[in-house]
């Protein structure tokens, strides 16, 4: 909604956004003013294990949190994945915004959306209210199509239940938004992942505890 006001009234309002989507320069001002969270992370992941991980996971309907993991990285040999969440509409029907997402503009860029092109608003939404923005980074979807990283889909089932189970053993309550990141990494270690790997948090879950 800020952005559609932005388009229509650029000489009159200022706003802040905190995510890296839409034109230039909000993607590379929030990537750069996040960017030592990755740095430090990196830090203390090779201090504490004297090597790199593996792989990071990142969330990818959380860019500013994704690109501010990843970015210390692209250089590196370590395998980037990043998770995406479904959108899900009145019907049931459901939509993931790389697999499923058209290539159009969207706030000022050109990148893959759910968006109704024709009245440029979108019928779905995630379950996990920090994912919801219908479209992906212009600059993750860079990174994706230049094959730097992957992207794999998670269902909310899935995540739930991660959600869940996280919270009996760790006594930690992820939010439902990292918990699509935790469900990926429980399956690929129940498939033999015998590495290490770096996983980004964005913030807990007690907000949606009575959910």
């Amino acid at each position: 909604a800020c952005f559609r006001d932005f388009l229509v009234n650029p000489g009159d309002y200022l706003y802040t956004f905190s995510d890296a989507v839409g034109p230039h320069p909000y993607p590379l001002m929030i990537r750069t003013f996040l960017e030592p969270v990755g740095i430090e992370t990196r830090n203390q992941f090779f201090n504490l294990l004297n090597k790199e991980p593996t792989i990071v996971v990142a969330p990818l309907n959380v860019p500013c949190n994704a690109l501010s993991l990843i970015k210390p990285y692209l250089d590196t040999e370590t395998k980037i994945v990043l998770v995406e969440v479904p959108f899900i509409n009145e019907k049931g029907e459901t939509k993931y915004l790389f697999k499923d997402g058209k290539v159009n503009p969207v706030h000022g860029c050109l990148t893959k959306s759910i968006f109704n092109n024709r009245t440029f608003t979108c019928e779905y939404h995630a379950l996990a209210s920090e994912c919801s923005y219908p479209a992906v980074s212009p600059e993750l979807l860079h990174l994706i199509e230049s094959k730097r990283i992957d992207v794999v889909q998670v269902s909310d089932l899935e995540a739930v239940e991660t959600m869940k189970e996280f919270s009996k053993l760790e006594g930690i309550v992820p939010s439902l938004g990292d918990s699509y990141s935790l469900a990926f990494i429980k399956n690929i270690s129940k498939s033999g992942f015998s590495g290490s790997a770096l996983m980004c948090f964005s913030e807990d879950g007690m907000k949606e505890i009575d959910f």
